[in-house]
């Protein structure tokens, strides 16, 4: 079976920040092991300098992107040389004459306005306005393949889930720093996230420890901070910002438990890094964080606090619970290859170019 040359749009590892970088990067690596796939990698915009070989435009987006609407030039192939196929890994995908593979991490700009950027929702207006031309749309869950087929109004077999895989520990060496027990939240700081609720779910539970908030601020931040001082009349939670891999990966490891307390997630990666490293998980009753989890996490109703105060307070007081919770947690996590969501991707590239 000859190999597959694909251009690879990863500009979300120059742009992106969170799940979303981590899904560019990584599927960008590993593609580039694969003896089946040439990978012909390029990004635009002016975030990150990107390492290794790859065709690196560093032009504004937005300027990029008005060229693309008026002339339809560049197109992928003038930027990377003959391929067979057009990967775009998130945002407005570029024009080709070739098939196009269109990844669409969620819908949430459109289904949850008030939790997105303007931004956020012009851009995805104009990158679900231009999905027909894709020969397949690939998603990270069923149900949020299920939520692009709706909005899109494309054939469900048009929309292909190839899932996401654990990161690997970045090494032992690093610690987290943190003196004492505490419970663990990672993202981004947004109004998604419902960090808030988090912080009055906790400051309701006698004897709660620190909760510790690891991710970069993003859209809103400034009014999610002021929310959670608001609530947090006990001053446990500490925002860390962002950390490195290796000081997210001690905080895993030495947290009592961790709780996602989104309100809306396309995927959710930090559920399968909490499974991943063996931590009981509290997180939000969500279509894709169900799918995700199964039966192994405490899941309550989104945004709403005495139900994730008392979970919180079930996990917290239960010491052989939250062990049982991670070790099914960790057997689940091992489904969550980078290998097997690689595999899945290579699936549907040949499937958009039968």
């Amino acid at each position: 079976m000859r190999s597959i040359a694909v251009a690879l749009d990863v500009t979300p590892a120059v742009v992106g920040f969170g799940g979303v970088e981590r899904y560019a990067a990584s599927f960008w690596a590993a593609l580039c092991e694969r003896e089946d796939i040439d990978v012909h990698a390029f990004a635009a915009g002016r975030g990150r300098r990107l390492e290794g070989a790859v065709r690196q435009t560093r032009v504004p987006l937005r300027i990029l992107h008005h060229a693309w609407s008026l002339s339809g030039r560049p197109r992928a192939e003038d930027l990377v040389g003959d391929i067979d196929l057009v990967h775009s890994m998130d945002l407005i995908p570029p024009p080709t004459r070739r098939p196009l593979v269109m990844t669409i991490h969620d819908v949430l700009a459109l289904t949850h306005p008030d939790l997105c950027s303007p931004r956020a929702r012009l851009t995805q207006e104009r990158q679900l306005r231009l999905a027909p031309r894709a020969s397949l749309l690939v998603t990270t869950c069923e149900a949020t393949a299920d939520a692009v087929a709706d909005v899109t109004g494309l054939s469900r077999e048009r929309v292909v889930a190839t899932s996401l895989g654990q990161r690997k520990p970045a090494g032992a060496g690093v610690g987290s720093e943190v003196g004492g027990p505490f419970v663990l939240a990672v993202g981004a700081i947004t109004p998604r996230k419902g960090f808030d609720v988090l912080a009055r779910a906790a400051n309701r539970v006698a004897g709660f420890p620190r909760v510790l908030i690891a991710g970069p601020d993003g859209w809103g931040a400034a009014a999610v901070r002021a929310q959670v001082a608001a609530a947090d009349t006990r001053r446990l939670v500490r925002f860390l910002g962002p950390v490195s891999d290796g000081r997210l990966d001690a905080l895993y490891r030495d947290a009592l438990f961790v709780c996602h307390p989104s309100h809306a997630e396309g995927f959710g990666i930090a559920c399968v890094e909490a499974m991943g490293f063996g931590r009981a998980l509290v997180a939000t009753d969500l279509d894709a964080t169900r799918e995700i989890t199964g039966d192994v996490a405490e899941l309550v109703p989104p945004g709403e606090v005495e139900p994730l105060a008392n979970a919180l307070e079930r996990i917290l007081s239960d010491a052989q619970l939250r062990t049982s919770m991670g070790v099914a947690g960790l057997n689940r996590a091992e489904r969550f290859t980078w290998e097997a969501a690689t595999s899945n991707l290579v699936a549907a590239y040949r499937l958009a170019l039968d």
